[in-house]
């Protein structure tokens, strides 16, 4: 009897002991995403609208980051992109659809980021005429305390996610109707400007009249006459055949044209840990790969417009004042629109 009992008791400590081994071992039967939350096979798409030509600079920047985002990412991030103004008609629209998640990633000039909330102003100050001297000044700006502050400020006024800053080239003046040796030579003339206060209040310091145009609608306005020249960087004059419909460029280089990548903080937000880590390194090799390529197109730029024929007019030091110094008052009359005067001083405090 003693000997059935023992045999008994055995019998169901075994099955307790594989039951038990069994239940241990069920997590790993259901595959990873049980084991840590995550479904590893899903992969999370973006898109990315822009108004360029597909070889514009931008774009081929946008190819980089793609290529990053599936080769680091194994797959599980990919970028659809939609140049030509497939999806869009102008930055300031390309910008909203990122705040809404319609689209989840472009880059945005300064200018308009500041648009998108009255607090945002600081955004403004890449456009002050003269302020920034050169590529590596607005990189190390950019990247530093206050460009930090400001991008903390664009998330949490806008969820909107922004990396380090970069100029797509330093603005031109160009018309047909003579070489511009010196601002009177633009006295009077309409030129194509956007939106910006300070493009304007630059172009009305020169004696010119400053005509705001949607940059797809511009050529057309060459074209047709509906303004004697332009206002933007030559990187964009070559890629989008300005000089088709324009003669006379000024290097005056005031300010440049600097590009914010924006990314939907709410779709970030939806990207596991690790991918989020792998993303941001993408964003942050993009900037890198776009600084380059961008200094490399300004310089490469003036002397592919001379081969297309425009006349290109570049100054030495004691001729580029003649351009700067009918600017200077634009610093202080509107420090306002950079928030006020204590951030305008921090600034060039800052670059000193």
């Amino acid at each position: 009897m003693k000997s059935r009992n023992l045999l008994i008791l055995l019998l169901v400590m075994s099955l307790v002991l594989v039951g038990g081994l069994s239940g241990c071992s069920q997590p790993s039967d259901e595959g990873e995403e049980s084991a840590q939350g995550e479904d590893t096979d899903k992969v999370y798409t973006m898109k990315l609208a822009n108004i360029t030509t597909e070889d514009n600079p931008l774009n081929v920047g946008y190819r980089y980051l793609a290529e990053q985002l599936e080769e680091k990412t194994n797959g599980r991030i990919i970028l659809n992109i939609y140049p030509n103004g497939q999806m869009s008609g102008s930055d300031r629209e390309q910008a909203e659809m990122v705040q809404n998640n319609i689209i989840q990633i472009t880059s945005s000039p300064s200018y308009t980021v500041a648009g998108l909330n009255d607090e945002l102003k600081e955004f403004n100050i890449y456009d002050f005429p003269y302020l920034f001297k050169s590529d590596k000044e607005i990189h190390n700006f950019s990247d530093g305390e206050i460009g930090s502050k400001m991008n903390e400020k664009l998330l949490n006024k806008t969820g909107i996610r922004a990396y380090g800053a970069f100029p797509i080239g330093w603005v031109k003046v160009s018309t047909n109707k003579e070489p511009i040796e010196s601002p009177e030579n633009l006295a009077g003339l309409n030129i194509r400007s956007t939106a910006s206060v300070f493009y304007q209040e630059t172009l009305r310091a020169w004696g010119a009249n400053p005509t705001p145009i949607a940059y797809g609608e511009a050529f057309t306005a060459l074209q047709q006459g509906t303004v004697d020249g332009m206002m933007t960087v030559s990187s964009l004059y070559v890629s989008d055949r300005f000089y088709e419909v324009q003669k006379y460029m000024a290097a005056v280089d005031p300010f440049g044209i600097i590009h914010y990548p924006i990314v939907n903080n709410e779709w970030y937000q939806s990207l596991p840990e690790n991918l989020q880590n792998t993303f941001d390194e993408c964003m942050y090799e993009y900037v890198s790969f776009m600084r380059e390529l961008e200094t490399e197109a300004e310089a490469e730029s003036l002397d592919i417009l001379r081969e297309k024929g425009m006349v290109v007019n570049e100054y030495n030091e004691e001729q580029m004042k003649a351009f700067a110094e009918p600017v200077t008052s634009i610093w202080q009359e509107n420090a306002h629109l950079v928030g006020g005067e204590d951030f305008l001083n921090s600034v060039i405090d800052d670059l000193e």
